[in-house]
C-alpha cells in the first residue's frame, strides 16, 4: 500500500500546520512575558492593541491594491480608497473612506 499523501486532508493540512504555528507562538511569546513578570491577560492585551494598531494599515494596503488592481484591467466602476491622514494628537490617524 503506498505512504498516503496528506495526513488529514489537502485543505485540512495547511490549515492544521497555521494553526499549530501560531499555537507554539503564542505559547512562546506568553511563556517569555511571564518571565518579565507580567500576566497572559496583560500579554493578551498588548497583543490586541498592537494587532489593531496595524489593521488600518493593513486594511489601506488591501483595498488600495485591489483598486489599482481593478483599475489595471480598465473596469471603470465607482471604487472606494481609504486614506489615513494625521489628527490633532501626534499619533493618532484617521481613516477616509474616499469613492472616486
Amino acid at each position: 500500500m503506498p505512504a498516503p499523501s496528506h495526513i488529514i486532508s489537502k485543505i485540512g493540512d495547511p490549515i492544521f500546520a497555521v494553526f499549530i504555528g501560531l499555537s507554539a507562538a503564542a505559547t512562546r511569546i506568553n511563556r517569555e512575558e511571564k518571565e518579565l513578570g507580567r500576566s497572559t491577560q496583560q500579554t493578551i492585551d498588548a497583543g490586541l492593541r498592537y494587532f489593531i494598531s496595524l489593521l488600518p494599515s493593513y486594511l489601506e494596503i488591501l483595498i488600495n491594491g485591489f483598486a489599482e488592481e481593478l483599475e489595471s484591467r480598465e473596469i471603470t466602476t465607482a471604487l472606494p480608497r481609504i486614506t489615513s491622514s494625521r489628527g490633532k494628537s501626534p499619533g493618532d490617524k484617521k481613516l477616509c473612506l474616499v469613492l472616486q
